[in-house]
């Protein structure tokens, strides 16, 4: 039996922020027994926030959403609004299978005071980019929020090929996009981008911000900057003052961390909710 779609109100009224600089994707700490920890939680989002970041990317891969029950994701996003308490955007993972599932998360994020949600094609199965440009644009008609992209088809196994982004971008279904797919073709996809200066291109690669800040990316969404919040912010201060020599040297101190995180056991950084 088919479920019927979600009634829709056309032409809300979306709140408005610039999404640009640091914006790490934040973990989800979790106790022995499985349970979020929300005071490690809690902890996490003021040492980030005091750290300088821009804003929070909440309950993305990072954060492993698609392991946590709809309960945790609830608990997740609560804590991390009330945590921050107005001082930075916080965005909020709306990743489903199909649209009218990314849209009911869409709405409990809203309700819990979001300031924008991010969604990646369909997770599961291959779409075309006809399907994909269904998807956004039916969230974007039923979801009064910021909507950002998040191309990661190592995941989905769908890309936001570049055209469909443009097109998204042009007609103001999306605000802005996080970039994981293969760098070799970030200048491109920000080339085509270029005619929409208030669209903000950010970069999924944390060990290269300094580059993606050098092509004139909006931002980077570190993973790191679980860790080293304050690296990343001192990056982004540097790039905006031309100043490529410090911005290089402060994310060769970040890839050495990296290569030192990446031979942990598991190869993790949720140590950081615990330190």
């Amino acid at each position: 039996m088919r479920l019927p779609l979600t009634k829709c109100r056309k032409g809300a009224q979306m709140k408005t922020h610039d999404f640009r600089g640091i914006i790490p994707p934040l973990i989800t700490p979790l106790t022995p027994e499985g349970d979020v920890d929300v005071s490690s939680l809690r902890r996490l989002v003021r040492y980030t926030v005091d750290g300088g970041v821009d804003g929070l990317w909440v309950l993305g891969a990072t954060g492993q959403f698609h392991t946590l029950t709809e309960r945790q994701r609830t608990i997740v996003t609560d804590t991390v609004i009330a945590e921050v308490n107005g001082k930075v955007p916080v965005l909020i993972g709306c990743i489903d299978s199909g649209a009218e599932r990314c849209i009911e998360r869409a709405k409990l994020a809203k309700a819990s005071g979001a300031d924008a949600i991010f969604a990646t094609t369909p997770i599961y199965d291959k779409v075309t980019q006809v399907e994909v440009l269904t998807h956004f644009r039916r969230i974007h008609e039923c979801v009064d929020l910021p909507i950002l992209a998040y191309d990661a088809s190592y995941a989905t196994q769908t890309p936001m090929e570049i055209e469909t982004v443009v097109k998204l971008a042009e007609e103001g279904t999306l605000v802005g996009i996080k970039d994981s797919a293969d760098f070799s073709d970030f200048p491109h996809l920000l080339a085509q981008l270029r005619h929409l200066p208030d669209f903000s291109v950010l970069t999924g690669h944390t060990c290269l911000a300094d580059a993606a800040f050098l092509l004139g990316a909006a931002g980077c969404v570190p993973t790191l900057g679980n860790l080293v919040p304050s690296t990343y912010a001192k990056i982004r201060a540097a790039a905006k003052k031309n100043d490529w020599a410090s911005a290089r040297k402060l994310q060769d101190e970040a890839v050495k961390l990296h290569n030192i995180q990446r031979c942990w056991e598991p190869a993790s950084i949720s140590i950081v909710a615990k330190s």
